[in-house]
């Protein structure tokens, strides 16, 4: 979604890991990513702590439990297997804002169980735990596979696809001000 200490991070950790078969993507990414991404689908995808983020300051707004599933349908369908993390719902200050009107009471695995069923997305759903988020409280770790899996494109073609995508998305102005003020206090905090 953006860059900053979150991507730097994640680049210090495939060089520690020895890990190259992975290509870091610096672009915009939101719900449009979603709607063509599994049009280009992988063997796994990695969803840690990022789709929450969705439709808060990126692309457009994700206001109904509808838009969320339609959302997160597209992309456990750009994966054969998706290892995906989303805050716990029953934490008022892990719980983001932009999220609790996906679960729209429910817990989590229920959202994610009917979403797939209204969408007649064929996967199975296994809760791996749950993992400590700070202070915040817990976020929940599913694997969930495909039932019938897809023939996957090259990575390159991958990061091609999300490129484009992000040409079309766009930061709105409150999420601008947001990275601007972010960016000055970590230039203060370096002076």
């Amino acid at each position: 979604m953006t860059g900053g200490r979150g991507l730097a991070e994640h680049r210090s950790r495939l060089e520690e890991f020895g890990i190259v078969n992975n290509i870091v993507v610096e672009s915009l990414f939101g719900p449009s990513t979603f709607e063509r991404l599994w049009t280009v689908p992988s063997d796994y995808q990695l969803v840690l702590s990022v789709f929450h983020h969705m439709g808060d300051g990126f692309g457009k707004y994700l206001k109904t439990p509808a838009e969320w599933d339609n959302a997160f349908c597209d992309l456990i369908r750009g994966s054969n297997v998706t290892f995906f993390e989303v805050p716990n719902e029953n934490s008022p200050t892990e719980t983001p804002h932009r999220v609790r009107s996906w679960y729209h009471g429910r817990d989590v695995e229920t959202v994610i169980t009917e979403a797939l069923a209204r969408h007649q997305v064929r996967a199975s759903v296994e809760l791996l735990g749950e993992t400590r988020h700070g202070s915040k409280g817990t976020r929940k770790m599913f694997k969930i596979s495909l039932d019938e899996p897809v023939a996957t494109v090259s990575a390159e073609e991958i990061a091609d696809h999300i490129r484009m995508a992000a040409a079309s998305s766009q930061i709105r102005n409150y999420r601008r001000f947001r990275i601007m003020v972010s960016q000055l206090r970590e230039m203060l905090r370096r002076v």
